[in-house]
């Protein structure tokens, strides 16, 4: 079973690179773009741009959030090339994401998250993440155009077709959404976080991270979540 990837683009501001990274997509055989806050993706300089890729362009998919974009997936990389503060997760070199994406298990949909042409990922969308990948370029001479940076990361996750582990034992085991992860993790905020907003956030933070970390697959979070539910309950009567 192969990995399904999904590009997600946030904030780019510039219709021609919507449609050369709809162009590098493509040539790696994906095919699912979501936008979350970006220029108009049907502009005629963005279909110029695409060269055949016209159909990754008009089945993308808009959304205001990044959480929204990234709810029905299963695992999430993303990009930037700095790390920012030591709330977000693992960093590693983009040259490690082929034996990283080998060795996880029954990921059925990976976004892969890209930043604006100016500031990248803020902070925030980076520690929505499973992990960091960071793309090693001249110290002297960072910029790196978001468009050649998406047929890079592709053509690492998709260039040699990788596969999932063939171990039958886990075939059967389901990975968590976003969503699922998400229910728990409010569930847990409204009733034992506390209410300063900057505390609370912080919370939210390093759960997310201690579940990404676990690993936990949909059965365990969604008995997790039984567990706290009734917990909270048996406190309320």
């Amino acid at each position: 079973m192969t990995h399904e990837f999904i590009i997600i683009m946030v904030e780019t501001s510039h219709p021609g690179n919507l449609g050369a990274a709809a162009r590098a997509m493509k040539n790696m055989g994906i095919k699912k773009l979501r936008l979350v806050r970006c220029v108009n993706h049907q502009d005629s300089e963005a279909y110029s741009r695409s060269s055949g890729a016209e159909d990754v362009l008009y089945q993308a998919t808009c959304h205001n959030t990044l959480k929204d974009a990234i709810q029905d997936c299963h695992h999430v990389i993303a990009t930037s090339g700095r790390r920012r503060t030591q709330k977000n997760p693992p960093t590693y070199c983009a040259t490690r994401l082929p034996s990283l994406l080998k060795n996880t298990s029954n990921q059925q949909k990976i976004a892969l998250v890209f930043g604006n042409e100016q500031n990248g990922l803020d902070n925030d969308s980076i520690q929505l993440a499973h992990w960091q990948i960071s793309v090693p370029t001249n110290p002297e001479f960072k910029s790196l155009n978001v468009a050649s940076c998406v047929q890079l990361i592709c053509f690492l996750c998709k260039g040699n077709r990788l596969e999932m582990p063939s171990n039958e034992s886990d075939s059967t085991v389901k990975q968590p959404t976003i969503d699922q992860l998400d229910s728990l993790i409010n569930t847990v905020s409204a009733h034992a976080f506390q209410k300063g907003h900057d505390k609370a956030q912080h919370d939210v933070h390093k759960l997310r991270q201690l579940l990404f970390r676990m690993n936990p697959n949909s059965d365990e979070v969604n008995f997790l979540h039984g567990i706290i539910r009734r917990l909270i309950k048996s406190t309320i009567q």
